[in-house]
């Protein structure tokens, strides 16, 4: 099993068209070269069905499918990698690989032809990439084929070249060695003439020059915390410890944070000792015309205690930097930004408790799923060069044409600026925002159950002339009619999409200066999922006794405890927040509290001494109770159970 990297220690569970165990045990692990053996049981039917888990969090479950099992006495093989997990997705309804680990009914009635002709449609989409890493397109199999993980030799090059994401709810693939490349649509069935994956590009490069942050990192955090930040060990990660003569005194710099500001804390941490790291996942790659290509990699590592977590990096190259005991000519580099901020995909699950009777009332809709962008931008005095930050105008792909204009919200707890309006107007004086929203949503559905959770619902208000909520896309924000039919087009945002940022400051004779005095832009990792195929992501359950805190009748508190019932295939949840209004106690929030890994409950106290007020459906109160997950792809999810 490997997604470029090989997936040490994971949890392979495998079973036949019945849903019962196909191994004499299970699960069965990975070793550290992500190879794994099942004895098969004398009852084992195919099709098998193959479920890999990283027990430290670190790579999303991944799914395969093998139509036959080998003969008595014979050895066959079953690949596990994010290239299966998308050819499996093609054959599953709503595109959804883990419905087949739900209901074996979906697994028993695949038909081997189907499947062998999604696997031979995508050989001949990524004919090119295959040849390219020395095997032959006649004889390859993504499933069947040998490969050592790690190596990056045979299927394992592939796996570090060809990037794998759903776009508008489609997977696509695209080399990332081949900068400029669109992704395409992979390949089904019944595909006739699919578009082909391009060769590489880049030329004078190997993904191994990269393995240098991985060992890098280890071998500074194999010396305990306590000495570490003075270590040599740590020296040779960031350009400053590069040659100045060969970079021109390039330093390094990240959303406004130097390295110690970047990384200090997690140097200083004694939980990273002997912190293990996964060779960096490469997401793009840029070629300059100096020579000093940049690329961006997905370092992904565990703690001491096996908790997951990542970093998405900007590295660069520096001919003439690399030496006798280290080799490689790229450095750690950062974005160059001067301040905390950037924009993601965002998606949510959000049940509303509600009584029906009081929508119309409290002009509230049903539960859903919505996706969008998040926003994020540190408020005055909560992050680098914020200090007499007024507002900060966004424009690009999904936010609406004039630019989305953020301010601080005054008085509340959380570090980022809130939404302020929709039309780019920067006010003169200084304003403040309402609320926490920071999360500008594209598309809802109908619900979260049955048929109603693939299926969108209108925007609020996108048939009146006049948006009435500054958080949801509006037909004439993008200068469209007001139309009941409109739907937002996702295709419109795809990965890598590019947002510019103009932040705007105080002047010193109290007014908003009139022109930006920071500048900058930032791209989304990955794209942003189609509400109506959030339904397929992987959520926590939570239980009956959370769900009463946001029920009517629930009573004013000063502390409420959050439960959750953990889905082993779902991110672990990364924080937990409360929100709550009413006329009487105007917005009582929590902090935002960050919790284990293994934790499945959490308390929430009200900021300032506060109470989070009663609810009930005589008057508008509200209460939101929030779950965040800790997601390693660049994006943004999380939960709510609400009251209004």
């Amino acid at each position: 099993m490997a997604t470029g990297a090989a997936l040490a220690g994971a949890a392979v569970v495998v079973t036949d068209r019945t849903g019962t165990s196909a191994c004499t045990a299970s699960p069965v692990l990975a070793d550290p070269a992500g190879a794994y053996r099942c004895t098969l049981v004398p009852s084992a039917a195919a099709p098998l069905l193959l479920v890999a888990t990283d027990p430290a969090g670190l790579v999303e479950p991944m799914v395969s499918l093998t139509t036959a099992v080998p003969a008595a006495g014979q050895v066959g093989t079953a690949n596990v990698s994010p290239l299966t997990t998308a050819i499996v997705a093609q054959l599953a309804p709503n595109r959804d690989a883990f419905a087949l680990a739900r209901d074996p009914a979906l697994v028993a009635a695949l038909d081997p032809a189907s499947v062998n002709a999604v696997k031979a449609n995508v050989v001949r989409q990524l004919a090119a990439v295959i040849s390219s890493v020395q095997l032959d397109p006649a004889t390859f199999d993504f499933v069947s084929t040998p490969f050592v993980g790690g190596s990056n030799t045979g299927a394992d090059s592939l796996l570090d070249q060809v990037r794998v994401t759903f776009e508008n709810g489609v997977p696509v693939v695209a080399n990332v060695l081949t900068p400029g490349a669109a992704p395409v649509a992979l390949a089904d069935a019944t595909t006739t003439s699919a578009p082909a994956v391009g060769a590489t590009t880049v030329t004078g490069f190997s993904i191994t020059e990269l393995d240098v942050f991985k060992t890098a990192f280890e071998a500074c955090f194999a010396v305990p915390s306590a000495t570490r930040p003075d270590s040599a060990a740590c020296d040779g990660l960031f350009v400053d410890d590069a040659p100045s003569a060969s970079t021109g005194g390039a330093t390094y710099r990240n959303s406004g944070y130097d390295t110690e500001g970047s990384f200090g804390a997690l140097v200083a941490s004694a939980d990273m000792d002997g912190a293990k790291f996964n060779r960096p996942e490469l997401l793009r790659y840029t070629v300059m015309n100096d020579g000093r290509d940049q690329a961006v990699i997905n370092l992904r590592f565990a703690d001491k205690n096996g908790v997951g977590d990542n970093r998405i990096l900007t590295v660069k190259k520096f001919p003439g930097t690399q030496s006798a005991t280290r080799t490689s000519a790229w450095w750690l580099y950062g974005n160059q930004r001067t301040v905390n901020a950037y924009v993601r995909a965002a998606i949510r699950k959000q049940e509303q408790l509600l009584p029906e009777a009081f929508h119309a009332q409290y002009d509230v809709a049903p539960s859903r799923y919505q996706t969008g962008l998040e926003i994020f931008i540190a408020r005055p005095g909560r992050g680098p060069n914020s200090e007499g930050l007024r507002y900060a105008r966004v424009k690009g792909p999904g936010l609406p044409d004039a630019g989305l204009v953020y301010a601080d919200a005054n008085g509340l707890p959380h570090n980022w600026m809130t939404i302020f309006n929709t039309t780019g107007v920067i006010p003169a004086t200084q304003q403040f925002a309402n609320g926490a929203q920071n999360i500008f949503y594209l598309q809802r559905t109908l619900g979260i159950v049955g048929s109603d959770a693939f299926n969108l619902r209108t925007n609020p208000y996108q048939a009146s002339p006049t948006p009435q909520f500054l958080f949801w896309a509006h037909p004439t924000m993008y200068g469209e009619a007001p139309s009941a039919s409109w739907r937002f087009d996702l295709s419109k945002v795809p990965s890598w999409s590019r947002y510019a940022f103009e932040l705007f400051y105080a002047a010193p004779d109290g007014s908003t200066e009139p022109t930006p005095r920071v500048t900058f832009s930032s791209s989304i990792v990955t794209p942003v999922v189609p509400a109506a195929y959030a339904a397929t992501q992987q959520w926590h359950e939570i239980p009956a006794a959370t769900r009463a805190l946001a029920s009517d009748g629930a009573p004013a508190a000063s502390t409420v405890t959050l439960d959750w019932v953990i889905n082993p295939y779902a991110q672990r949840v990364d924080s937990v927040n409360v929100y709550s209004y009413s006329d009487a106690t105007g917005t009582v929030n929590s902090p935002s509290i960050t919790v284990g890994k293994s934790a499945s409950s959490q308390a929430a106290t009200a900021s300032g001494g506060g109470q989070f007020p009663a609810l009930t459906t005589s008057f508008y109160t509200s209460r939101t109770l929030q779950w965040r997950y800790k997601i390693l792809d660049g994006s943004y999810k999380d939960q709510t159970v609400q009251f209004n």
